[in-house]
């Protein structure tokens, strides 16, 4: 009896739920029938404009800002001014000079901050940030966020990993 846990056997006449022999014909797509209303998107996008700008000139003031999300944003969009630019830079390299640029994780957002910011990572205060962030070797211990981070960072630029790279 197959329903007897004690005595499992298999079904006499097993159910084939797939006949090989009479396949079904794929569903063609349809063009989706919703439009997207472009006047909507940019009034959306307009919308963000002005909180942005706040939170930039917050994270500047208060030079919080290396490996913002907001500043990349910020610069992804093109809402930041070349002074606003060449304030940040300046911050990050007083910052890198300081060594508070060294961790991984802080690595990788500023690469992504500086690409944003049209600015190479390879040349940054006589260091090439991508070469050291190949030179980790801890990277996988830092957490599933920040290790997509660190990959977002090195294959955005398309960089080539140096053939002594210790994480690839």
């Amino acid at each position: 009896d197959p329903t007897d846990p004690t005595d499992p056997t298999d079904p006499v006449d097993p159910v084939d739920p797939v006949d090989p022999t009479d396949p079904v014909e794929p569903i063609t797509p349809t063009n989706p029938t919703t439009t997207v209303d472009a006047t909507l998107v940019n009034k959306s996008l307009s919308a963000t404009i002005a909180p942005v700008k706040e939170m930039v000139a917050t994270e500047i003031k208060n030079g919080q800002f290396t490996g913002s999300d907001v500043i990349f944003g910020a610069a992804r969009t093109n809402q930041l001014s070349k002074v606003q630019i060449k304030t940040l830079y300046n911050q990050m390299l007083v910052e890198s000079k300081a060594g508070n640029i060294s961790r991984p994780n802080d690595i990788a957002r500023v690469i992504l901050n500086l690409q944003a910011m049209g600015i190479n990572p390879t040349e940054f205060a006589g260091r090439n940030l991508v070469n050291e962030l190949y030179q980790t070797k801890d990277v996988t211990k830092q957490g599933t966020y920040m290790t997509a981070t660190i990959l977002l960072a090195l294959v955005s630029g398309h960089y080539q990993a140096p053939t002594n790279a210790q994480f690839t």
